[in-house]
């Protein structure tokens, strides 16, 4: 009995492209499970933050920011505004759902928390920002 080298080959070609999709599935879907986790976990420990934190607590509670920037224009607190920010808000920490340098889309990505402190780095503004 001859074996048909051919077949063989196409079999096992099938094989391996079959075996790389369902990786790649299961990467891509490992990825998103840990950003809608990371999503949910930010969005408990937000409501945790409280006027005139410092700036360590909130890193205590919320982890390292993802990016600090100058402050908005705007200061918010959750979905009340507070004011124009006439040199109140000194710097601001971005916390996002997502990795903002991914090239990957998940659904996640459309949340990102901002937390504004004064001169003293104490909190003085937050916001919650979603595209929903």
């Amino acid at each position: 009995m001859r074996m048909n080298i051919n077949k063989l080959t196409k079999k096992h070609i099938c094989t391996l492209l079959l075996f790389g999709i369902v990786i790649i599935v299961i990467m891509y879907i490992s990825y998103a499970g840990i950003y809608y986790h990371r999503n949910a976990l930010l969005y408990d420990v937000f409501n945790r933050i409280d006027k005139l934190m410092d700036r360590n607590e909130v890193i205590h509670i919320m982890g390292n920011p993802d990016k600090e920037t100058e402050c908005d224009e705007n200061l918010w607190w959750d979905d009340k505004f507070i004011d124009k920010n006439e040199n109140m808000c000194k710097s601001q920490f971005w916390y996002y759902g997502c990795n903002p340098r991914s090239r990957i889309w998940v659904p996640s990505c459309v949340d990102s928390w901002t937390i504004g402190f004064n001169s003293d780095g104490k909190v003085i503004a937050k916001y919650h920002y979603s595209s929903r």
